[in-house]
């Protein structure tokens, strides 16, 4: 719980930041 966590978490963020 770490690499696939920091993924996730940067494409939800950069996905957020695209939409908003």
């Amino acid at each position: 719980m770490g690499l696939l966590f920091n993924a996730i978490s940067f494409l939800d963020h950069q996905h957020g930041a695209n939409q908003g």
